[in-house]
């Protein structure tokens, strides 16, 4: 007798993150934390490029840095909500600015925010916090 196949020796998919930054050494720094934190991880250097990116890899959130050139990080939000793109992100900056952190916190896709610089040691535990389960 034959019965439905089960999933119990399998282990989890991986989380599938985006991270969006302009800083080469951190988004190395960034995919190997995350990597090894056991998410699948994918880069982009701005917004436009991450844009292209998600086309073929849909992660289950973004880790998105606000000053970038050719497309920064609030010019990205914006083009997520107009196209109807609903993913969470976390917003990984040190450029602060209480307007600016306003209306992100109005963006329905912005989950959260980590300030640089970044504590590596905790990163993993700060993401987890802010995803929903």
């Amino acid at each position: 007798m034959t019965g439905p196949i089960s999933d119990a020796g399998r282990a989890p998919a991986k989380k599938r993150a985006l991270v969006v930054d302009d800083d080469e050494g951190l988004l190395e720094i960034f995919n190997l934390t995350l990597s090894m934190g056991g998410f699948d991880v994918a880069s982009a250097p701005d917004g436009l490029s991450a844009l292209a990116i998600l086309e073929q890899f849909r992660p289950d959130f973004i880790a998105l840095d606000l000053m970038m050139p050719r497309m920064n990080g609030m010019q990205f939000c914006g083009k997520l909500t107009e196209l109807g793109v609903r993913i969470p992100i976390i917003i990984v900056s040190a450029y602060w600015e209480p307007t600016n952190e306003a209306l992100l916190r109005q963006d329905a896709n912005v989950v959260g925010f980590i300030h640089k610089p970044i504590r590596y040691a905790t990163l993993i535990e700060s993401i987890r916090k802010l995803l929903p389960p």
